[in-house]
């Protein structure tokens, strides 16, 4: 079939939108901003710590009066000393290992020029205060500079298929479904010849409603991913390479019904407050809310499987024909 008949063969028709490039792209850009927004606060903090250590009044020692190891965790020691009026104030630390540190032992310390109650350890190679927002600092740079790099060479996969001729195949449509069967990611056998090849795919709300087995308008560049137009449907969006085998580490089933309504909105809803709860503690809510977009992103390349919202039933979409 030429291309320029292949795109007007569905082009022309009325179909329903495909939603995956938008919600990828508004993705990104978010996730990208909120990144850079810490990225900046992390090195803030990283540089006004060292201006205070540089400030700092040296010569000064405190007494360990608490040292704690724990299996789980940094281990804890809590350190005495008198400020300058003569009052007693005491400040925690975590370290590697608390038996370096045991009670009634010294810690040289430096105390602070502006503020009373704040120390800096003088040897911060045993004690470093500034590691944690470091380590932070890099993940987050690697992750920033990694995503946006997987997105790009997915545009430019889709790109590519789309210019690419169409050809008609037969398929099947299959689901990969996690724990409980609730969260499934619709996958196509397609047959090319006297080969199957296997497409994850990007979900889209009205793939429920398509039949099992139907035929299908594939396009693709060499050994690249299929572009999918569903006849009276619209476009599906690969999510991974065509593989000749079924894939290993997922099983394929038959669609389970679903009493409410699927979104892929619910997921981000859902997973993203948990995510922050469970991260937060640690890394700052605005560190977990980055975290939580991270894992969306990654969600959202394996397909951005959606999750039910109760209340709501299922909403059936018609094939259109005009």
């Amino acid at each position: 079939m030429p291309a320029g008949g292949a795109r007007s063969s569905l082009l022309s028709v009325a179909r329903h939108p495909s939603t995956s490039p938008r919600w990828a792209a508004a993705s990104c850009i978010a996730v990208l901003l909120l990144s850079a927004a810490v990225i900046v606060s992390l090195w803030n903090r990283i540089e006004v710590y060292n201006a205070g250590y540089a400030a700092a009044t040296p010569g000064v020692s405190a007494t360990v009066v608490r040292s704690e190891h724990f299996t789980k965790g940094p281990d804890v020691i809590e350190v005495e000393w008198r400020d300058r009026n003569g009052e007693l104030r005491r400040h925690e630390f975590d370290v590697d290992e608390a038996g370096d540190f045991p009670v009634g032992s010294t810690l040289p310390i430096r105390v602070s020029a502006t503020v009373p109650d704040q120390i800096y350890p003088e040897d911060r190679t045993s004690i470093d205060e500034t590691a944690l927002p470091i380590s932070g600092l890099v993940v987050l740079v690697v992750a920033s500079l990694g995503a946006p790099v997987l997105w790009i060479r997915r545009a430019v996969q889709w790109r590519r298929a789309v210019r690419a001729p169409a050809k008609r195949h037969r398929a099947q449509l299959w689901y990969s479904y996690g724990r409980g069967n609730v969260i499934g990611i619709p996958w196509l056998a397609i047959v090319d010849g006297d080969r199957t090849y296997y497409q994850r795919l990007m979900w889209e709300p009205w793939v429920p409603s398509i039949a099992e087995d139907l035929v299908i308008e594939g396009r693709r560049v060499g050994r690249g991913p299929f572009v999918v137009d569903v006849p009276g449907f619209g476009r599906l969006w690969p999510a991974g390479p065509a593989k000749r085998r079924e894939p290993r580490l997922e099983s394929l089933v038959a669609r389970h019904s679903s009493r409410y309504r699927l979104s892929r909105f619910s997921t981000l809803i859902v997973f993203s407050p948990l995510i922050v709860l469970m991260t937060g503690v640690l890394a700052g809510w605005l560190g977990g809310l980055t975290f939580a977009g991270h894992l969306w992103l990654l969600i959202l390349y394996f397909g951005g499987a959606p999750t039910p919202v109760p209340l709501l039933r299922p909403r059936r979409y018609r094939r259109k024909t005009g």
